[in-house]
Parts: C-alpha cells; structure tokens; sequence
C-alpha cells in the first residue's frame, strides 16, 4: 500500500498532476508512519511468534516502502530555505533507515535460505524483492544526488549516498542470477508448475525498477556504461510485465468462464 501509493504519487508529480500526487505521497508517509512502527510493535510483544522459518521475500516491502517515501520527499522538496533543508533531511534520514533495514533483513532472510529446509512452494517469486529494495533504494539515492549539494545534510550525505548506492546496485546486480537459479530449481529440477497468481507482480517490479534505478544512477554520477545498460536492462522488465499481464487476463477469463451466466430467479405469480 505505501509503496504504491507513494510511486503513483512520484510519477503524477512527474507528469504535474501535483496536488493530486502531493495527496498520495502524504497518504503514504501517513501510512508508512503507521505501519512502521505498529507491525514490528505488535510483533515483540506478541507472544505467538512463527520463527525464522517463515521469512521470505515479502518482509522486504518495508524497504521498499521506506525507499519510497524518500524517493518523494526528494522529488517535491524546495530547491532553497528552511522546507528545502527540512525536506532534504527527511529524504536522507528515510533512506538511511531503509539502507540499514535491507541489511538486517537480508541477514534473516538469508540465514532462513541456509539453515532451514526450503521447499519448491516457499522460494517463490517475491525473493525477487532482493533485487528490487536495493534497485529502490539506489534510486532513492540518486534523487538525493540530485538536491542542491549547498543545502548542509545533502553535503554531509553525497560521499555515503554515492558509495552506498554503488554497492547496492552492485549488490542487486549479482543477485539477479542467483534469482533466476531459484526459480529454475523450483519450476524445472522440482517441477512445481508455473502459474498466475498475485505474486507474479513481485517479479515485474523489481525489474522496471532495477532499469530506473540503473538510469538514473548513470546519469547523476556520470557512468555511461550504467545508462547504456539500462537501456538494454528496459527490454525483460517490458517482456515480463507483458508476459505476466497477458496471465492475468487469462485468469481472469478462466475464473468468469467457469461462473457461467446468472440465471434470473423464477418469478411467482
């Protein structure tokens, strides 16, 4: 929900719907203040705990979430002035937060992948989401790249943002084959049979997002060769979010098929 919403929220600022986008970006922080402190509250004081066991690659949509809400930030801060300062401080705190996130559940969720038994149903394409926080979060950092470098914490921040940011894109980079190895053993080696289901999307948006992160972090630093990858990187996320699409549909045409037409009730004299 944060997440989305605080996406959809960038890209009608981009196109200057922005009362509109600013609504959406201050329902997501809304809820990204609430859920971020409700959830891993009533997870230490609830009692009924399941256990490492059950980690996956959902748990990282709160980075993503956060990485969000720093992504606004810095697309609808003031270039100058105390909103500007107050703005940009908000946008670096949020992803210093999602930064250190990634890494404590990335810890978990590779100390559940190596020390418990994984079955064919539980890697599932949410893992995916290893890839996509650390592509989020490099565009999250390359928006702060973009603020004016005068405005004190932004100044502070450039050296860890940048050198942070190339070691996530890194990060995320590697991780890709990795992914792809899981998801052949799952489908291929195991045989557990591919098909539509929600959690497909968890596949589409960490690789739209790895383009534009790409993109966008070639052209703040300056890296051509980032830039031209990501024109290349542009093609699988199309041709999965196609592919994925077109599944829906086909679904959604199965599930309607089998409800057949409503029969109208007899009606008494």
């Amino acid at each position: 929900m944060v997440a989305g919403t605080a996406v959809l929220g960038e890209r009608l600022y981009e196109q200057r719907v922005e009362t509109v986008a600013i609504v959406l970006l201050a329902l997501a922080a809304l809820g990204w203040l609430a859920l971020g402190y409700a959830v891993p509250t009533l997870i230490v004081f609830t009692s009924a705990k399941s256990g490492i066991a059950d980690a996956d690659g959902t748990w990282l949509l709160w980075v993503v979430a956060t990485q969000g809400i720093s992504t606004g930030t810095s697309m609808v801060a003031p270039p100058t002035g105390r909103a500007g300062e107050a703005a940009a401080a908000v946008a670096v705190t949020t992803w210093a937060v999602g930064v250190v996130l990634y890494v404590v559940l990335l810890t978990l969720l590779l100390v559940r992948l190596l020390t418990a038994p994984a079955r064919p149903h539980q890697v599932t394409t949410p893992y995916w989401i290893i890839m996509g926080a650390t592509a989020i979060s490099v565009l999250a950092g390359s928006r702060i790249l973009e603020l004016d470098r005068g405005l004190p914490v932004v100044r502070l921040a450039v050296p860890v943002v940048e050198g942070t940011s190339l070691l996530l894109w890194s990060f995320g980079t590697w991780t890709i084959p990795l992914l792809v190895l899981l998801g052949v053993w799952r489908h291929l080696l195991r045989g557990d049979r591919l098909a539509y289901g929600p959690q497909l999307w968890a596949l589409v948006f960490p690789l739209g997002m790895y383009s534009v992160a790409t993109a966008e972090f070639g052209s703040v630093t300056g890296l051509q060769f980032l830039t031209d990858m990501a024109r290349i990187e542009f093609w699988p996320a199309l041709a999965a979010w196609v592919l994925v699409f077109a599944a829906m549909i086909t679904w959604l045409a199965r599930v309607m098929s089998r409800r057949g037409p409503r029969r109208e009730r007899p009606r008494h004299p």
